[in-house]
């Protein structure tokens, strides 16, 4: 028999159940599960297409069944969400916000200023980094995007993780305006649409992002690919008044991690709009920056994720990759500054790069956030992971239980002179 009785549960029972346990277990956000009840209410034909993974999933206990049953429930969720997002920037797309960047920028002079060049990011791939990142993040918290344009990043967050609050930082007013209204949209039409199980806020803020209060944010994002490394200095010495545990997401270029405020968990290249990018995730260590005895003991180089970037390829920029051409950026970059040097975190500072001072640490150091905890080197690549993979790890230390358990019978068996043979 598989995993319901099907004289007892019609169709509609069995997803309503299982997708609220996957929205408890976090496999599935609340709002995903908001999202889905109504389809699933409906029998939507995407929806009864779960109905023979679901079968062949509870039918056996093999992980491909599992993991299609998993990748399906995904796709539909991504398919859902991707569709009311484009519903909300319907009136707003990236012509739109391109144009009045280029506008603005025009009429204050400040062409010059390559940080304040606009770029956006792809729906699916970024939503792709929030659900690995969101599944270490307890449930709640605050997701803000520094130099949020007209708010894509932050609606996506909003509508495909469970944050209390996502805020937008913009410092050009065209942008800010735009981004005012797609707000006042989502909370006219779309919010309700959402989980009643969490508060589902969203702001959008007119102000330089250096000069706004970050220290309560679960998860930091900025599009940093124009950004100079005298900003990028910047962000990671404000993003150290953050919490231990919270994370910092940049486009293209990384942070100096040398100081041990900050670890790399992971480097990758996602596809955006303007075409692929290489994103940094880094996770806040100790309050007061240093490093735990093993860590210093264990010190070892980063390695990257599944998909390597050697420096000779991370050139994001130089190759093309964000010129107008491609549709991501609102005109032609070409910085001055290598993206290669950004990557270097060992090098020493160019005599030309402006230098920040060193932040004063005042009080006593706090202690790790609940649910997060210090790791060893050896642990570090596992500790960003799908919920996927958080099922399939829990599925393996079960395995492991249960072959020790039949192992020690076996043993048992043979200091008892009985069959060993207890398979």
């Amino acid at each position: 028999m598989g995993l319901f009785d099907k004289q007892a549960l019609s169709d509609q029972a069995k997803l309503l159940v299982i997708t609220d346990f996957l929205s408890r277990d976090r496999i599935i956000t609340h709002n995903a599960h908001s999202l889905l009840k109504p389809l699933i209410l409906d029998n939507d034909p995407l929806v009864l297409k779960l109905l023979p993974l679901i079968e062949a999933s509870s039918a056996s206990d093999g992980a491909e069944e599992k993991d299609a049953f998993i990748d399906g429930i995904y796709s539909l969720i991504d398919s859902v969400t991707e569709g009311m997002f484009n519903e909300l920037f319907a009136e707003c797309g990236l012509e739109v916000a391109k144009h009045s960047s280029k506008a603005e920028r025009a009429d204050k002079e400040l062409t010059s200023e390559r940080s304040l060049i606009y770029g956006e990011v792809e729906f699916r791939s970024f939503t792709e980094v929030l659900r690995k990142i969101c599944t270490n993040v307890p449930a709640g918290g605050t997701f803000i995007d520094i130099g949020s344009g007209s708010g894509k990043a932050v609606m996506a967050a909003r509508m495909t993780q469970d944050f209390s609050t996502c805020v937008g930082v913009e410092i050009m007013d065209g942008l800010a305006a735009l981004a005012d209204e797609i707000g006042e949209k989502y909370h006219s039409g779309f919010r309700d649409r959402l989980s009643t199980r969490i508060s589902n806020e969203c702001e959008f803020l007119k102000a330089d992002f250096l000069e706004v209060d970050w220290s309560s944010a679960s998860v930091v994002f900025a599009n940093s690919t124009c950004f100079t490394d005298s900003l990028m200095a910047s962000i990671a010495d404000k993003a150290k008044s953050c919490d231990p545990g919270a994370y910092l997401v940049t486009f293209t270029k990384g942070i100096n991690c040398d100081d041990g405020a900050f670890e790399l968990v992971e480097k990758k290249r996602y596809n955006m709009s303007w075409g692929p990018a290489t994103v940094f995730i880094h996770r806040r260590a100790d309050s007061n920056g240093r490093r735990t005895e093993e860590e210093e003991e264990e010190e070892e180089e980063v390695s990257d994720s599944d998909e390597d970037v050697s420096d000779e390829e991370d050139s994001d920029i130089d190759s093309g990759f964000y010129s107008s051409s491609a549709g991501g950026l609102d005109e032609d970059v070409t910085p001055a500054t290598s993206v290669n040097s950004s990557i270097d975190f060992g090098a020493p500072p160019s005599p030309s790069t402006p230098t920040q001072p060193p932040r004063v640490s005042t009080g006593s150091p706090q202690p790790l956030s609940p649910g997060m905890r210090r790791v060893h080197a050896e642990e570090r690549l596992e500790t960003v992971t799908s919920p996927k993979d958080t099922m399939l790890m829990h599925r393996k230390r079960m395995r492991g239980k249960k072959m020790q358990e039949a192992h020690e019978k076996r043993q048992q068996g043979r200091e008892g002179g009985g069959d060993d043979n207890l398979f």
